[in-house]
């Protein structure tokens, strides 16, 4: 079971990380280090969510001219390229400790 704090944070995250056709930089403050523990996983490292503040951010390397052109280099091409979620070097992110980012 995960506890719902965390469950929240997660789909929260999930929904960060997922390209849209919007290529605005976003952010979102969490209290686990839910990027960290997916880095390290996909790393096939050891890993365990760990409780700190931090924000990531998300900044878009990449343009498109419309919705018909999102759709067509990410919905449609970009599945088997991976290009559905991002990637380093466009999440940035930093921890909060005593309130100032580090």
């Amino acid at each position: 079971n995960i506890p719902g704090d965390v469950f929240d944070e997660l789909t929260a995250y999930q929904h960060l990380m997922l390209r849209g056709p919007d290529d605005s930089v976003r952010y979102a403050e969490f209290n686990h280090d839910l990027h960290g523990f997916f880095v390290s996983a996909m790393k096939g490292q050891a890993c365990e969510l760990k409780r700190i503040k931090n924000v990531v951010t998300v900044i878009p390397n990449k343009h498109f001219d419309g919705f018909a052109d999102y759709a067509k280099n990410v919905v449609w091409f970009g599945r088997r390229r991976g290009d559905t979620m991002y990637h380093e070097p466009e999440i940035k992110q930093d921890f909060i400790i005593d309130g100032e980012n580090s």
